[in-house]
């Protein structure tokens, strides 16, 4: 397993290459993280070591262990892992003054970005990320520039992000073709389904907030259910596959689910299912600013984009099985709104539903908006930028 010069290394070298190994080949395993921390700390007890330090540091920090991270970064004298934990959870302040003493790079500057934008520190954010033209400090200063009000600014850096991804999918969301399942599955698990950035995380932190419901965040599982099926496998148990390791309820809000609407009531047939609709402008110009991760090649062009959009609501005209949410509304009224999503759901009403950032380490891709209280700046925003718009297809203030 190790080289001819293991023999010869020494007791400490030993222990911080095997606990390397077991980081390396087993990252989300959870037994090979509390192996590899004994063996950190064993090497702790030979040397002490930054290195060491940082590693167990880094461990406790994808265990979401924020205390006993905040311990190792500050025992290493770390900087850059400082500010990170300390913006993803919520602590502003202390992670500015640590991340812009952290050794310069791409990594930094967009840490220090982010939390720029969350403090009003804008030109220092700014600042930070002007000596780097990778993609992703591209689409963080759109932000910053969107935040200050340079609108112009703002505009001309997407088209470089977006032209810099160079991905393109001028066909998305075509119809899957596959034999549909009739399970009828016990249960009503909840999915949000819409176009990214309609308000789907919002909604989903809500519901989240009920006790008798679990998150699932982002479930690819029907994606994957439905490339099978399409693939000529023959599934069976879908449901009770979908549903295992959960206890409670299950809220899943991966947008494009939409597309495999008629698989879920086959699988579910008591699933409640909302559409989260958003302004047509304000959810075009939300994903041309967002760096997506993960296969939404449309996203970067703005015909895709269109196209994309065109389909979605191609695609949920006429369902008579879905709940339809607008996201203005629920912004403007979040408890009447949520009221009746409830009712929907099956669910009585519960007060800390309205608290959608009741966890502040909640970290998934929409992370900086719903950590916030409900705000009202980006209804509307897409009236600021539309003079930008590579084209005009006659688009409805509301779709």
């Amino acid at each position: 397993m190790f080289g001819p010069e293991w023999p010869r290394l020494s007791p400490f070298k030993k222990l911080l290459l095997r606990a390397n190994v077991l980081v390396e080949e087993s990252p989300h395993d959870s037994k090979a993280q509390l192996r590899a921390l004994e063996l950190y700390r064993q090497a702790l007890e030979l040397q002490d070591s930054r290195l060491v330090w940082r590693n167990i540091g880094r461990l406790h920090f994808a265990r979401k262990e924020w205390e006993n991270a905040e311990q190792a970064f500050l025992q290493s004298h770390d900087h850059f892992w400082l500010g990170l934990l300390y913006e993803w959870t919520s602590r502003f302040e202390e992670g500015w003054e640590h991340i812009r003493k952290a050794s310069p790079s791409a990594d930094q500057a967009r840490v220090m970005a982010r939390i720029a934008r969350q403090t009003g520190r804008y030109d220092e954010g700014i600042a930070a990320l002007r000596p780097w033209n990778d993609v992703d400090s591209l689409f963080e200063l759109i932000h910053l520039y969107d935040k200050k009000g340079e609108d112009a600014k703002a505009w001309e850096t997407s088209l470089k992000a977006n032209a810099a991804k160079g991905l393109r999918d001028p066909d998305p969301f075509q119809p899957v073709e596959m034999t549909i399942p009739n399970e009828g599955t016990p249960g009503a698990p909840v999915f949000i389904v819409g176009m990214p950035r309609s308000g789907t995380t919002l909604l989903e932190r809500m519901l989240a907030q009920h006790p008798v419901m679990e998150s699932r965040g982002e479930s690819l599982f029907f994606d994957f259910i439905a490339g099978q099926l399409s693939g000529g496998q023959n599934l069976m148990r879908i449901g009770e596959a979908y549903l295992m390791g959960y206890t409670r309820r299950t809220v899943d809000k991966y947008p494009l689910n939409f597309r495999y609407l008629d698989l879920i009531r086959g699988v579910f047939p008591d699933a409640r299912i909302i559409d989260m609709r958003r302004s047509r402008d304000d959810t075009l110009l939300s994903c041309w600013f967002r760096n997506f991760r993960g296969q939404m090649r449309w996203a970067y062009h703005w015909d895709d984009l269109e196209t994309a959009y065109d389909r979605y609501l191609e695609t949920m005209e006429g369902r008579t099985d879905v709940m339809k949410v607008r996201y203005e509304q629920l912004v403007l009224n979040p408890e009447a709104v949520l009221r009746k999503v409830l009712d929907h759901c099956g669910l009585p009403w519960d007060k800390r539903c309205l608290n959608h950032n009741a966890d502040p380490a909640f970290h998934e891709y929409s992370y900086q908006e719903v950590r916030q209280p409900i705000f009202r700046d980006h209804i509307g925003r897409a009236d600021r930028y539309r003079g930008f718009f590579p084209q005009e297809r006659g688009l409805e203030a509301l779709a």
